[in-house]
């Protein structure tokens, strides 16, 4: 006998054997490809050698390591501003000894230990990569712009050379006194001093007034740095000074180091500043217009080069110098 099935039954048959697992399985989507593989972040640089070659290009080093008096230290390639060698022209004749500059002013100094420089640069419509002779390397600076400080810094100078600024807020101190014991932060430390020749007690001068002398406990000092490794940790007997300044950034800088030239006590005023100009200043003669114009003339020398550095974009250490030189407390 003929089995006959109803028109509603078999849409039902149909319609689940199109659902089954099977089905779905046939009828799933391809999975998308995966992403690109991202490429390393790169920094425009500039790289002068001492035989006079430059290359403008770009790196993608995330950091460099300097082997310096605090350790090993590590550098964010974003927050440096320039490298380049202690002494001499190259880093051969400075035996590999680097000086570090930060963006925001702090310089460290120490052996390079890594990496290598490679620099890309664009030439004839192609990408070429330049391995960079490290012993030749006169002067590194990335395209990145001075972070200026506002308001007051706080300053710290090592027996080795580094000077460096560090966040007081996150830098805490603590010593002992023959008035007993203190603990703050630096934000609260106007400056602090070595008394003694093997750097055991201290002088503490503070925000409020207050002064006192006593041991910093432990041997060692950890602070937090504003730009650069997050902290670094230094041996007492290595700390030269900490202190509070405020720094007067370039066209103010070389007028007040102008005024401090002696007959003006170290001290800046309108009248020294008259003086620069060439003017007349009451019940002192006028200073030969020769030396004002030539002072002037390297000083405009000096900001035009700060500015064509600048206007290309990249750091120059010579925004800090001034500022470092005649820094206030």
């Amino acid at each position: 006998m003929k089995v006959t099935y109803p028109r509603v039954a078999l849409a039902l048959i149909l319609a689940a054997a199109a659902w089954s697992p099977f089905a779905l399985r046939s009828c799933r989507r391809p999975a998308p490809p995966p992403p690109p593989r991202e490429r390393p972040h790169s920094l425009d640089v500039r790289v002068a050698l001492a035989d006079g070659q430059v290359l403008h290009g770009t790196v993608s080093t995330e950091a460099f390591v300097v082997k310096t008096s605090l350790g090993e230290l590590s550098f964010p390639a974003a927050h440096t501003g320039e490298l380049g060698p202690l002494e001499g022209d190259d880093m051969k004749t400075s035996g590999n000894a680097v000086r570090l500059w930060v963006r925001d002013g702090s310089e460290f100094i120490g052996e390079w230990v890594a990496p290598g420089l490679e620099v890309v640069v664009h030439v004839g419509g192609q990408d070429v990569p330049v391995s960079v002779p490290i012993d030749r390397l006169e002067r590194c600076q990335f395209r990145a712009a001075a972070v200026r400080p506002q308001g007051a810094v706080h300053r710290v100078r090592t027996t080795h050379g580094d000077d460096f600024l560090v966040d007081p807020a996150r830098s805490r101190i603590a010593f002992r006194s023959d008035l007993g014991r203190f603990e703050t932060t630096l934000a609260e430390v106007r400056d602090m001093e070595p008394i003694s020749e093997d750097r055991a007690r201290w002088r503490f001068h503070l925000t409020s007034g207050t002064v006192l002398t006593g041991e910093i406990e432990g041997k060692a000092l950890t602070l937090a740095l504003v730009l650069g490794p997050d902290s670094v940790t230094i041996p007492i007997d290595r700390m030269a000074s900490i202190a509070r300044e405020t720094w007067q950034m370039r066209a103010q800088a070389q007028q007040l180091a102008y005024a401090r030239d002696g007959r003006h006590g170290g001290r800046y005023d309108e009248t020294a500043s008259q003086g620069m100009r060439g003017e007349e200043m009451p019940g002192e003669p006028q200073a030969p217009r020769a030396a004002v114009a030539a002072r002037l003339e390297q000083a405009r020398s000096s900001a035009d080069a700060d500015d064509a550095a600048a206007g290309e974009g990249f750091f120059s250490k010579d925004v800090f110098v001034p500022a470092k030189r005649t820094s206030q407390p």
